[in-house]
C-alpha cells in the first residue's frame, strides 16, 4: 500500500515552512503566486490529500450532517434519506446515516456519537417521540416530527389532509369506512387516525369498531396477517373501504382481502398513504396519499444550510408540504 504523503513531505519538496503549505491549502494568509504554484505542483504529483479532520477541528467544521431515520427498510423513508442526502452533497456536504430501528435508545446513542464525532447538523426524520435532542448544541432540522420546544425546525406533510380525503373518497365512492393502523406512537400516525375519524363524523357515520390497530410495526408485520384477517372477517358491511397507516400495511391488507376472497375493488377498496414502491409493484397496484419526498429533502436542507450559516438566529419555522390522492387499482373511479 503508498504511503500516505504528508504535509511535511510537500513543505520539504517545495523549501518551504509547513505554514506556508498550509496556507495555499487553504487559501489564507500571504504566499506569493510562484510558491502557490510550486504547492500545488507538488501535491499533485505526489497525490497527497489533505486530512480532512484535522481541517475541520481547526476551523471547528466537518461539512458532515447526520441522519436519523426510523427504518431504512421503509420505502418512504429510504426515499427521504437518499433525496436529503443528494441535496446535502450539492451544498458540499457528507451524510452519516444512522437507522434507529424505531428505538428511542438508539436514537440517543446514535445523537451522542454524532455530537462527538463533530458533525455540523443533524436531519431527523419522524421516529417514536423523545427529547434526547434537547442535550444535542447543534443545528437540528426534524422531518414528520413537531417537539414540543419554542425554537425548533420543522418540515412536515399535511398528514391530517391526507387522511381526510382518503377517507372522504371512500365514503364518496360507496363504500363503509375502516382504518388500520399499527402500534407507533408517533405524530404523523396521529395526525392520520384524526384525519380519519374526522372524515367519517363530517359524513355522521357511526365511529364505532372503525380501527384496528395492529400489534406491531409495518415493518415487522409483512408476514403476519392475522390480525387484519380476523378485522376484516368481521366486517358485515357489503362494501368495504380501508384506509392504511401507510402502504405495507395496505400491502398486507391487499393480500388479506385477496385470501378471502373478496372482489377488489368492487366490493373491497384500499387506499395506502406514502406513495411507497409497495404499492406500485402490488397486483392490483395500490391507491395511496403521495408525499412529496423531493420537496420534503430540498426543503429540510434549505433550512438546516440557512441554520448553519447563522447559528445564533432563533429559527422557529414549521413548512408543512402538500399530499395528493394518487388513484389506483384498488379504488373505483370517482
Amino acid at each position: 500500500m503508498k504511503e500516505q504523503v504528508s504535509i511535511k513531505q510537500i513543505a520539504e519538496i517545495c523549501g518551504v515552512s509547513v505554514a506556508t503549505v498550509s496556507r495555499v491549502i487553504n487559501d489564507n494568509g500571504r504566499f506569493s503566486e510562484e510558491t502557490r504554484q510550486k504547492v500545488l505542483s507538488a501535491i499533485k504529483q505526489t497525490g497527497y490529500k489533505p486530512n480532512k479532520l484535522a481541517i475541520g477541528l481547526r476551523k471547528n467544521k466537518s461539512n458532515i450532517i447526520g441522519i436519523l431515520v426510523p427504518d431504512i427498510t421503509n420505502g418512504f423513508y429510504s426515499a427521504v434519506v437518499k433525496k436529503c442526502e443528494q441535496a446535502l452533497s450539492k451544498n458540499g456536504y457528507s451524510s452519516i446515516v444512522c437507522n434507529t430501528d424505531r428505538s428511542a435508545e438508539k436514537e440517543a446513542n446514535y445523537l451522542q456519537t454524532l455530537s462527538e464525532h463533530m458533525v455540523d447538523g443533524i436531519i431527523i426524520i419522524s421516529t417514536n417521540p423523545s427529547d434526547h435532542y434537547l442535550n444535542v448544541n447543534i443545528p437540528i432540522v426534524f422531518i414528520d416530527r413537531n417537539p414540543d420546544i419554542e425554537s425548533k425546525i420543522v418540515i412536515t406533510s399535511d398528514h391530517y389532509y391526507g387522511a381526510l380525503e382518503a377517507t372522504n373518497y371512500l365514503i364518496k365512492t360507496g363504500f363503509s369506512p375502516y382504518i388500520i393502523t399499527t402500534k407507533t406512537k408517533a405524530i404523523t400516525t396521529k395526525e392520520r387516525v384524526r384525519g380519519f375519524y374526522d372524515a367519517i363524523k363530517q359524513h355522521k357515520i357511526d365511529s364505532t369498531d372503525r380501527m384496528l390497530t395492529l400489534h406491531s410495526t409495518s415493518n415487522e408485520f409483512l408476514d403476519k396477517n392475522t390480525e387484519a384477517l380476523t378485522f376484516i372477517k368481521n366486517i358485515s358491511d357489503k362494501k368495504i373501504g380501508i384506509f392504511t397507516i401507510n402502504d405495507n400495511v395496505a400491502y398486507i391488507t391487499l393480500q388479506t382481502a385477496l385470501k378471502l376472497g373478496k372482489k377488489i375493488p368492487d366490493d373491497f377498496s384500499i387506499i395506502g398513504f406514502d406513495d411507497a414502491p409497495i404499492s406500485k409493484i402490488a397486483t392490483p397496484q395500490i391507491s395511496s396519499i403521495h408525499q412529496n419526498t423531493d420537496e420534503l429533502a430540498e426543503k429540510a436542507t434549505q433550512l438546516l444550510m440557512e441554520k448553519l450559516a447563522d447559528p445564533d438566529n432563533p429559527m422557529n419555522v414549521t413548512k408543512t408540504i402538500p399530499t395528493n390522492l394518487i388513484l389506483r387499482n384498488t379504488t373505483l373511479p370517482s
